[in-house]
């Protein structure tokens, strides 16, 4: 049958791959081949009756049974042709719904990317102009430690800050870094926790990480840090003060496993899919970007991450890293 049908059908221009059925050829087609074949069909039974027939009671009998026959027969066959269609239709209508779908996915994330870029370059900015500053205050600021401590904090921060918005700005070119470093992942882990707890919104929390040490993987470390940056600031802002944000790290063999949960009030399951879709959010000073960064980051490492309830009802977040051969 699919032979038929490309037979009867021309490319597209624009889909090589893809064929538009021609309905009025098909019609006829179809239409002609069933008038061909029950005409010949009432002929030759006909003439096959009138012979054999004994009688013309016997006659009347053999017609309404061949009719019988070929009621049936053709009722069957337009039964399969028409569920065959209405597959058809249904089969095309969800690819045009795939291809639609995977479309406006395709121009979210092309609007994300060149506003990823245009932003990455206006702060790239700030913040070299930010290092001088810092550099200027470090000679002229009194020797103490308390100072000089606050001072290599906030160098820290900017310096952390210029790459993350050159990753940003290679992310909306499309030029993802491509070579992975080997790096600890617990060290990374810790450094954005403790990154963490100088946000206003996680200082009123309690915070937890579990991480086997030891834990050398290939990746992308500035990725990791921000992704579990945000996830923490997320979890924090949605468990309010005095919450409780856990981090639980395991590693098997083909896999590591990163499982944040708060106590927080949850993610509704009707929101779930929508979280990680670019410019979505439910704050009001959101952007809708915190999570797209978690999931270019879990995407770069090709990973997967899944949005699940915590024990305390608040919301789980379990990311899967596959291991690479270090």
């Amino acid at each position: 049958m699919r032979k038929i049908l490309r037979f009867l059908s021309v490319k597209s221009n624009n889909k090589p791959a893809d064929y538009i059925l021609k309905p009025i050829r098909i019609a006829f087609l179809i239409g002609g081949t069933y008038i061909v074949l029950a005409g010949i069909y009432i002929i030759y039974s006909s003439q096959y009756a009138a012979r054999h027939a004994p009688t013309v009671k016997a006659l009347e009998l053999t017609e309404m049974q061949k009719g019988l026959i070929f009621v049936i027969v053709t009722g069957v066959i337009l039964i399969i042709a028409l569920w065959w269609v209405f597959q058809e239709i249904a089969h095309k209508e969800k690819k045009i719904i795939d291809q639609r779908n995977a479309l406006l996915k395709s121009e979210r994330h092309a609007v994300a990317g060149m506003l990823a870029s245009s932003v990455a370059h206006d702060i790239n900015n700030v913040l070299t102009t930010l290092i001088g500053t810092v550099d200027i205050l470090k000679n002229e600021i009194d020797g103490s430690e308390t100072s000089q401590k606050h001072l290599d904090r906030l160098q820290e921060a900017n310096e952390h800050l210029i790459s993350l918005t050159k990753r940003l700005s290679r992310v909306g070119k499309a030029h993802l870094v491509s070579e992975t470093q080997k790096f600890d992942l617990c060290s990374v882990l810790e450094e954005a926790v403790s990154f963490s707890k100088t946000h206003k919104d996680v200082k009123t929390c309690h915070l937890n990480l579990e991480c086997p040490e030891g834990l050398v993987v290939s990746g992308f470390p500035d990725m990791i840090h921000q992704m579990i940056f945000n996830l923490v600031l997320n979890s924090a802002q949605a468990a309010g003060e005095g919450g409780r944000i856990d981090i639980a790290v395991d590693s098997g063999k083909n896999q590591i496993r990163i499982v944040l949960s708060d106590n927080g009030p949850g993610i509704p399951e009707d929101k779930k899919d929508n979280i990680f879709q670019p410019f979505y959010t439910t704050k009001e000073t959101g952007t809708g970007l915190g999570m797209l960064s978690i999931q270019a980051c879990v995407e770069a490492h090709n990973g997967s991450i899944k949005v699940s309830e915590s024990e305390s009802g608040g919301a789980r977040f379990t990311i899967i890293l596959p291991r690479q051969n270090n």
